[in-house]
C-alpha cells in the first residue's frame, strides 16, 4: 500500500508538469532569455511552484535537443499572479544546434556501466538484475552490491566548446555508501568526469584548533525515531526545540522528511524512490 502511494504520487507530480507546461505559454520566455522560439519549444518544466498566496509563481525548465537533455542548461522564470515576468535567470545554450558534435551510440549501456564503476576504489564483477525505463527517461538499473537502484542518463555533455553525447550514471555502492556521479561519452567510453556527491565531515573527536566551540551540557547522543517518510535517512543534530548544545543533546533522527510533503526524503530531486545527493543545502543555507 506504502508502495502503491508513493507510484501515485510520483505520477501526479509527472503529470502536474506536463500541465504546466501546456498551460504556459513558454514562447514568451525566449525574448526574456536571448534564445529562440524553437529552443524553448523543446526546453521542458521540471519545477512548477505556486507559493501559497498564490502571489508569486516560480517556474524551472531544462533545456532539450533532439529530445535529449542539455547538462547544466536550466532557466528559472518568476511570475506575479498575473503572469507577468518579474525576474529570470537564464542558463539555456543559445546556439546549441551549432556546438553539437554528432556521434552514434557506439557504446552499449554494459560497458558504460563498467567504466561508471571502475572509479571504485576496489574492482567489482557488474551482475545486472534488472533494468526499466523511468518516466522522465532516465534507466534504472538492479545491481548487486549498490544501493537503491543506479541511474542512468542519456545527455548532451559540455566538452570543451562544442557538446557531445554522454551518459551520466549516478549510484552508490554498499562498501562505502558514497554516492557517485560518473560522466562518460557515449561514442568512446571515454571518462569524462567522475565526483563524489555525498558530504562527510567528522564533527566528535576530532583535533580542533578553536578552543571556543560550544560544548553539549548532556554530550550523550540519543536516538529519536518518527513515523515519516522512510528513506533511510538520518541526521545528527541538536533536535528542536533545543537552541544550541548547552540545552541538550544530539539526537539521530531518523527518516524526519513527512511522508506527504517529501514521500521520497529530502535529498530527492527526480521524485523517484532513491536519494539524489546528501547534500544538507537549501535555499539560502549549506548546513554539514
Amino acid at each position: 500500500m506504502r508502495i502503491s502511494s508513493f507510484v501515485l504520487l510520483a505520477s501526479l507530480a509527472v503529470s502536474t508538469l506536463l500541465s504546466a507546461q501546456k498551460e504556459l505559454d513558454l514562447t514568451r520566455f525566449a525574448a526574456v532569455c536571448g534564445v529562440s522560439e524553437t529552443v524553448i519549444r523543446e526546453a521542458k518544466v521540471t519545477s512548477n511552484f505556486k507559493s501559497r498566496s498564490g502571489a508569486m509563481r516560480s517556474v524551472w525548465l531544462r533545456q532539450y535537443y533532439q529530445g535529449l537533455a542539455v547538462d547544466a542548461a536550466d532557466m528559472q522564470i518568476v511570475l506575479n499572479k498575473n503572469n507577468d515576468i518579474v525576474s529570470q535567470q537564464c542558463g539555456f545554450v543559445s546556439d546549441i544546434a551549432s556546438r553539437i558534435t554528432a556521434q552514434s551510440n557506439a557504446v552499449s549501456d554494459e560497458v558504460l556501466l563498467a567504466q561508471a564503476v571502475s572509479v571504485l576504489p576496489q574492482p567489482i564483477t557488474l551482475k545486472i538484475s534488472s533494468n526499466r525505463l523511468r518516466n522522465d527517461g532516465k534507466q534504472a538499473f538492479k545491481i548487486a552490491g549498490f544501493r537503491g537502484d543506479v541511474i542512468l542518463e542519456i545527455l548532451w555533455a559540455k566538452q570543451a566548446e562544442t557538446y557531445v553525447k554522454a551518459a551520466v550514471i549516478r549510484f552508490t555502492h554498499s562498501s562505502d555508501g558514497l554516492l557517485r556521479q560518473v560522466k562518460i561519452s557515449r561514442a568512446t567510453g571515454e571518462l569524462l568526469d567522475a565526483k563524489i556527491l555525498s558530504v562527510q565531515c567528522t564533527v566528535h573527536g576530532s583535533d580542533q584548533a578553536n578552543q571556543q566551540q560550544a560544548h553539549p551540557a548532556h554530550p550523550e547522543s540519543q536516538e529519536i525515531n518518527q513515523l515519516q517518510s522512510n528513506d533511510g535517512s538520518s541526521y545528527n543534530v541538536f533536535p528542536y526545540p533545543l537552541e544550541s548544545p548547552l540545552y541538550g543533546p544530539r539526537a539521530i533522527l531518523s527518516n524526519p522528511a513527512d511522508v506527504q510533503a517529501s514521500p521520497f526524503g529530502w535529498h530527492d530531486l527526480d521524485g523517484f524512490n532513491g536519494a539524489d545527493e546528501t547534500l544538507t543545502i537549501g535555499n539560502n543555507v549549506s548546513a554539514y
